[in-house]
């Protein structure tokens, strides 16, 4: 994993455990900014991929993998500047949308996708 990387939640592709994500944030830049990481083999190398490129600092605290899908990935996170975010890839972490109808004002601690309806995405917001 990357050193300059700080993690708060880790998955595991329910289809094939080898692939890997973690979400945190790159402390190396100013703004901090929120990203992901996947390894592909286990852990034995990580590629890093920034989900949000604010112009404020950006954190991330969950990630959740579609059960249905597991090329879609979602992030949640928080800006410095008050703002909460949820973003997804269809592209394993590689490009990210904005969800934006996920904006409150706390951290996105938790996300889940219901396997019965990927669609159907839940998150939890708290103080991390």
């Amino acid at each position: 994993m990357p050193a300059s990387c700080y993690f708060r939640k880790m998955v595991f592709n329910p289809e094939n455990p080898t692939v890997i994500y973690a979400t945190g944030y790159d402390y190396s830049t100013s703004p901090y900014r929120a990203v992901l990481v996947r390894s592909d083999n286990g852990g034995e190398s990580w590629n890093a991929f920034y989900f949000d490129t604010s112009s404020t600092s950006a954190y991330g605290y969950s990630i959740a993998v579609d059960p249905v899908d597991t090329a879609t990935i979602y992030a949640g996170g928080y800006r410095a500047s008050g703002m909460t975010m949820v973003c997804r890839s269809t592209a394993r972490g590689v490009t990210w949308v904005r969800c934006p109808d996920f904006l409150s004002c706390g951290n996105i601690i938790s996300i889940a996708v219901n396997p019965r309806d990927p669609l159907d995405v839940w998150s939890l917001e708290g103080s991390g």
